[in-house]
């Protein structure tokens, strides 16, 4: 498949796939159309207050009641209920609400959705009161302002600006929601509706989350607002009962939308975040206080339904908790009666829908006939307690049902993705081993199976989500089925039962277990780091502590496999901010001194070191002294768009520093977005990727793809674990953006958090990039990692629950989600390191781009588009001359055609070419180690001064200075300089064309290292005689040299052509001249044309010009096949007889033969391979073969055809001195329903004197022409039926041993 193609295809798969936890596992339980159930005829209540103090935890109000004097006392001396209220998963504002007001558990999805208004209709308890008001969030309260009525809520709320982050005055919210209610009580105009039954005042109160987030729960300030909480409901309860002359029909309900982690955040399953305080105190509570309640969040909408008499909501999964409201009486238990009905509508509802769209279904039994039939007669119960553990139980049936019916098609859909996963993971494997595949029937079957699976579902109207998974999986069986079979059956079918097979399993299931595991436990990481350091020290080359690149590789394992056992960042309860200052310290002091000898992009250097100490005291300010104005948020924004784009403007040829540029915009971001110590770990992961690679590129070795690969992931996971992270979405600190905003907005919140944790990513993706420059590499690692990742993702999906405890689920699903983001970010930012630049070489000839060539027999003219920027060029506007400087090292330019060097469209005006003995040293102030004794491995630091005469100078000691004449002892630090090499400068001014356009200059010269051969495949199908054979060319290309090559257009040339290269003897570059060669005006670059078109009639050669699809990459000592062209020909098939007369009897099988005919192509000479219905029938060298010529190829031998020869003889005359012979051939073909033609002949060069009679062929031989005798030959066609029916030739054979007489009268 074509990559991009691939890259689309498994890129929309993945999405899907990822999509697929939320389809599954969180759908919208919101159905419309059923009948309402009023809740009793005698409320307990004339109104009801709700309070919801948001991010509140239990633990901090339960174990630290002296902090709440006024719920304490409402919990130890009133009638009360308090205990817990259990949240579900996803532990966030609007799905916690949404539980308590309307009774559901909200999707996940709908988090996505917004929080100021709810897109999707459903019912509430707001929705059922005469009047509601609502005071607090603009977040929440207008959240509920939609459904069956508008005009009975009011609601007040302030302005969304106020909800700031990151001060200490988030109670002032609080506060304000007492302020406006009370002036509304004072102020207002709608007193008939608040006299009102069944009214709702909903108090909203968010200062709790907000200083949760901000200093966490364990803080002072946390604390105060609970307290401040505290007060606000005793004044709000006074300001009420006061305005209705305490009157004792009012019931207060006090409780929390979710908990909150002990590092500030929520989200998923954890007992901090699922546990929620709640307190029902005033009307409606009779009995004694309950200080130990457990109920469900969703039971406390019915619960409010039941004390103000209203209907329940009909969308509500809540169930009333009877057991706290005791005592149990007539009216309660018809309340509870009237919950179970409205619970059987909504799984009636699901029961129609269902029933009506599916084309196979089995109901639940619920059996609820013969429970209202009980319910009726109330017969066989001994009290109501029976019949309330009777409705209990009903409850508990519906709620299965419920449960059975909206999970109904889990299996089918999970089943799907696991397939999904299966067949994304062979189209894969089919990417990394293209080959054609045969015809399986098994693989029929499945492309069958998919494609009724998913007509079925298209057939029961299945949501168009639902149909993504059977698509998903028909496209990649369509593709790879036949490979992914008969891969099975090569790979696994025939290895199966060697140990060595059990034993390779084994291990990779260890490999993949090692990527598991952190997903559990962080510290895990460790193990794989360690065993790196372990490898290090395997390959360290002499004594550790002289191969100081290995030394620091393993160094810097060791520091960073700490990070993973310490806690996770925002539970450690000490300020770590100055980790942040000096990591940031540290990047400023490492670029300076790395970059203050490098002349070249001043800007850019002197910009990020601007950003880093902007950065610097941005983190400073926020996170220290606490001082978060507009203007630090503008100067982040600044700063991070700076960082982000910097490195895109990087122009440097060496691409070490062009990394070494992006780590430091990553750095500068970092900073602004750590709190403790993930700015350290994050610097010293960019340390450990570039030693990474300095280490890699030391080996001089052909990367294991597959094991480095397994070293790049653990790198990746690393970077995602090692900052403090741990595989749940709640494991993220919100104060990481309080240097771009503290005002609350979700999505930007979000995507400022995301980008966070995927920057160390991106830091490992670049150093990849870097390090793997073979596309062919890439293109593999990318494969490989996809395979890896696709299998882990899939083992995680094993593990999701969906039973336990709602921490086990949400971790479950969380390690999920995390794992397949980060496969769609890891495709992403692998191009983005493409993008800028990591994956090309630096500047030399070793990297050939975008080039024209033309393929000779022996060589190659390569045509290369010269850009100035690229190959240092130097522009002189003032004397209009171009000057061209290109480098080619020893080895590479032994192979080139000096002559052949050339500029093209320019106008040369002086060439000269310089060999240098010496490295390419060409900036000034670069760093190496120098050797003065090998021996003793002592050695010192220097620093080039005059690249021209070789003077270094030793950094230690400034003021010495000396002449390096041998270069074997140096140390490079980053990249080895080409050595020896030579230089070629041209001097040319611009060519103009016709147009008075400037066209581009190219370089030009000729290559030995490159060569190609014709290749051809003929397939067939000889005995359909209506289809025409095709023969298919390649053309073989052997790149020898130690370049890569990428060719944009190429030709190919057939025929002799002649290269003569005179040798040239080259000046060293020290000396007082180079060799230099002056071109005239009037004889260089004087043609407009691109590139030159030969002319087939005048050189006596054939051309075959080629346009590629795309560009193809020649990598070093490789073959690259592309096909050039086909053409039809004629294939004639016999069977070939030739013998020399003998007097002894034979038998044997007669050779296979073709005869082929070229009728649109020359045909160069090459090898030919050929195919019958796919069976290999034999291979041959062909010469050139012209258009119209017929050249006649021998195959092996027939099996099917043999024959057998007998001699006899008539008459031996001894008195004439002849002998007369008999010779009969039998020839029979074994094939069932074709005849065969044979060529006949028979040679008697080894008589003298013969004679041929009486030549007889049985029967029919087509018309084809008899047996003639041709000079001393015997020949013909004729044809061989099948069904082994015999064709006999036999002929009288007259030997005469002088020229006799008789011979004579004969002829």
């Amino acid at each position: 498949m074509e990559t991009k193609r691939f890259i689309i295809l498994i890129l929309l798969s993945h999405l899907v796939l990822f999509y697929s936890i939320f389809d599954v596992y969180f759908t919208s339980p919101i159905n419309h159309g059923m009948p309402v159930h009023r809740s009793t005829q005698s409320p307990r209540a004339k109104r009801l207050v709700l309070f919801v103090a948001d991010g509140l935890r239990a633990d901090k109000l339960f174990q630290q009641l002296n902090n709440t004097p006024y719920l304490n006392s409402i919990i130890q001396n009133r009638t009360s209920l308090s205990g817990i209220s259990h949240t579900r998963v996803p532990t966030e504002s609007r799905p916690g609400h949404v539980a308590i007001i309307s009774g559901f558990y909200e999707d996940v999805s709908a988090v996505t959705r917004g929080w100021k208004e709810n897109p999707v209709e459903f019912d509430s308890i707001f929705n059922r009161s005469t009047y509601t008001f609502g005071f607090g969030s603009p977040d929440i309260v207008p959240m509920f302002k939609r459904g069956q009525s508008y005009e009975h809520f009011y609601i007040e709320c302030y302005g969304a600006d106020n909800e700031e982050f990151g001060n200490e005055r988030a109670h002032e919210l609080d506060l304000w929601v007492e302020r406006q209610f009370e002036n509304f009580l004072l102020n207002n105009t709608l007193k008939n509706e608040l006299h009102k039954d069944k009214i709702i005042f909903f108090f909203h109160l968010i200062g709790i989350d907000t200083n949760g987030h901000s200093y966490k729960p364990w803080s002072n300030i946390y604390m105060k607002n609970i307290h401040i909480v505290d007060g606000i409901i005793q004044r709000l309860e006074n300001l009420i009962e006061n305005y209705y002359k305490y009157d004792q029909k009012t019931t207060y309900v006090f409780t929390s939308d979710h908990g909150m982690t002990d590092w500030g955040s929520h989200g998923a399953g954890d007992d901090t975040e699922t546990l929620t305080p709640l307190i029902i105190w005033g009307s409606g509570i009779r009995s004694s206080r309950h200080t130990d309640v457990h109920i469900e969040q969703a039971d406390l909408c019915p619960l409010m339904s039941y004390f103000l008499g209203l209907d329940y909501s009909i969308n509500s999964v809540g169930r009333l908790p009877i057991d706290y409201l005791l005592p149990v009486d007539e009216d309660l238990l018809q309340a509870y009666l009237q919950n179970a009905r409205q619970l059987l509508e909504q799984v009636h509802k699901q029961y129609d829908l269902l029933k009506q769209r599916l084309l196979f279904f089995k109901s639940y039994d619920l059996n609820e006939e013969k429970f209202f039939k009980r319910m009726e007669t109330v017969e066989g119960y001994m009290n109501l307690y029976q019949i309330r553990d009777d409705i209990k139980d009903f409850m508990h049936r519906v709620a299965l049902a419920s449960h059975y019916y909206h999970t109904y098609r889990r299996f089918l859909l999970s089943i799907l993705i696991i397939v999904g996963f299966l067949t994304s993971i062979c189209t894969i494997l089919y990417q990394l081993n293209p080959m054609k595949p045969l015809s399986s029937s098994i693989a029929l079957l499945c492309k069958i199976i998919s494609i009724l699976i998913f007509i079925l579902l298209i057939i029961e109207q299945s949501p168009w989500t639902h149909l993504l998974y059977p698509a998903l999986v028909c496209i990649h069986i369509w593709l790879s089925a036949n490979f992914a079979i008969n891969w099975i059956r090569q790979k696994v079918f025939s290895q199966i039962k060697y140990i060595s097979f059990w034993l390779n399993l084994f291990m990779i299931g260890i490999f993949l277990q090692t990527y598991i595991l952190p997903f559990f436990y962080r510290w895990t990481m460790s193990i794989g780091v360690f065993l790196l350091f372990i490898d290090a020290i395997r390959r360290c080359q002499g004594s550790l502590l002289h191969d100081r690149r290995r030394l620091a590789y393993g160094i810097l394992l060791l520091i960073i496999l700490i990070f993973p056992f310490l806690p996770t960042v925002g539970t450690i309860k000490i300020t770590l901010s100055w980790c942040t200052v000096l990591s940031g310290i540290i990047t400023l002091i490492l670029h300076y001194l790395y970059f203050k000898s490098d002349s070249q992009q001043l800007y850019i250097y002197y910009i990020q070191r601007i950003c880093l100490i902007l950065a610097i005291i941005d983190n400073y300010f926020v996170h220290n002294l606490s001082i978060r104005s507009p203007l630090i948020h503008i100067l982040s924004w600044i700063l991070l768009i700076i960082s982000c784009f910097l490195p895109f403007f990087s122009l440097s040829i060496y691409r070490l520093k062009r990394l070494i540029i992006i780590f430091t915009s990553i750095l500068t971001i970092y900073i602004l977005l750590s709190t403790q110590y993930e700015s350290l770990f994050v610097l010293f992961l960019c340390l450990l990727m570039l030693t990474w690679i300095i280490t890699y590129e030391q080996q001089q070795q052909q990367e294991n793809i597959r094991l480095f690969t397994f070293q790049s992931l653990l790198f990746i996971f690393l970077a995602f674990f090692g900052t403090g992270n741990f595989a749940s979405i709640n494991s993220f600190d919100p104060s990481i953006v309080y240097c771009f905003l503290t005002i609350f907005n979700p999505f930007l919140m979000g995507f400022v958090i995301i980008f966070k944790y995927i920057l160390p990513i991106l830091i490992v993706t670049c150093a990849t990039a870097y390090i793997i420059k073979n596309p062919d590499m890439i293109k593999n690692f990318r494969l490989y990692t996809l395979i890896i990742c696709d299998l882990l993702a899939l083992e995680l999906f094993f593990f999701i629950k969906t039973e336990g405890s709602w921490l086990d689920i949400g971790e479950s699903i969380s390690r999920y989600v995390i794992l397949m983001a980060m496969i769609v970010i890891l495709i992403a930012f692998h191009f983005l390191a493409i993008i800028v630049n990591l994956t090309k070489s630096d500047l030399s000839q070793n990297n050939e781009q975008n080039i024209f060539a033309r393929f000779y027999s022996n060589f190659v003219q390569l045509y290369r588009p010269v850009l100035s920027k690229s190959y240092s060029s130097e522009l002189n506007y003032e004397q209009s001359i171009e000057h061209y400087r290109f480098v080619f090292n020893e080895k590479e330019y032994s192979k080139i055609s000096e002559e052949s060097i050339i500029m093209l469209n320019t106008n040369i005006i002086e060439r000269t070419i310089i060999y240098h003995p010496t490295p390419n040293f060409e900036i000034i102030g670069t760093r190496y180690f120098y050797h003065r004794n090998p021996k003793e491995n002592d050695s010192i630091e220097i620093e080039l001064i005059n690249p021209i005469d070789y003077i270094f100078r030793n950094v230690q000691k400034p003021d010495h200075y000396f002449y390096l004449s041998s270069f074997d002892s140096l140390e490079y630090l980053t990249e080895v300089p080409i050595m020896p090499y030579y230089e070629v400068i041209f001097n040319c001014t611009s060519l103009f064309s016709i147009d008075k356009q400037i066209r581009p200059p190219l370089l030009s010269y000729i290559n030995k290292n490159i060569q190609w051969t014709p290749r051809y495949v003929l397939d067939l199908s000889l005995f359909n005689t209506d289809k025409q054979p095709t023969m298919h060319a390649y053309a073989d290309i052997r790149n020898h040299g130690e370049q890569s090559i990428v060719i944009k257009e190429a030709e190919f040339i057939a025929g002799d052509i002649n290269l003569y290269q005179r040798p040239m003897e080259y000046l060293r570059a020290d000396s007082s001249y180079a060799k230099r060669m002056y071109i005239p005006e009037s004889s260089g670059g004087t043609d407009n044309s691109f590139i030159h078109t030969l002319d087939e009639q005048a050189s006596g050669t054939h051309i075959y010009e080629l346009s590629l699809p795309s560009s193809i990459t020649l990598i070093p000592r490789s073959i690259k096949s592309i096909k050039f062209f086909e053409t039809n020909v004629t294939i004639e098939r016999f069977l070939y007889y030739s013998s020399v007369f003998s007097t002894v009897n034979s038998h044997g099988k007669l050779l296979n033969s073709f005869n082929l005919t070229s009728h649109n192509n020359f045909i160069p000479n090459g090898f030919l391979t050929l195919h019958e219905q796919g069976r290999f029938i034999g291979q041959i060298y062909l010469p050139d073969i012209t258009q119209g010529e017929t050249y006649t190829m021998k195959f092996g031998y027939d099996a099917d055809v043999i024959y057998r020869r007998q001699v006899k003889i008539l008459e031996d005359n001894k008195k004439s001195k002849f002998i007369t012979y008999n010779v009969e051939y039998i020839f029979e073909n074994y094939k069932l329903s074709h005849d065969i033609h044979l060529y006949f002949i028979e040679s008697f060069t080894s008589l003298k004197y013969f004679q041929i009679k009486n030549i007889s062929i049985s029967n029919d031989n087509k018309n084809l022409p008899d047996l003639i005798s041709y000079g001393t030959d015997l020949r013909g066609y004729m044809i061989i039926p099948c069904q082994r029916i015999p064709k006999i030739i036999s002929y009288n054979l007259i030997t005469y041993k002088i020229k006799s007489k008789l011979y004579i009268h004969e002829q």
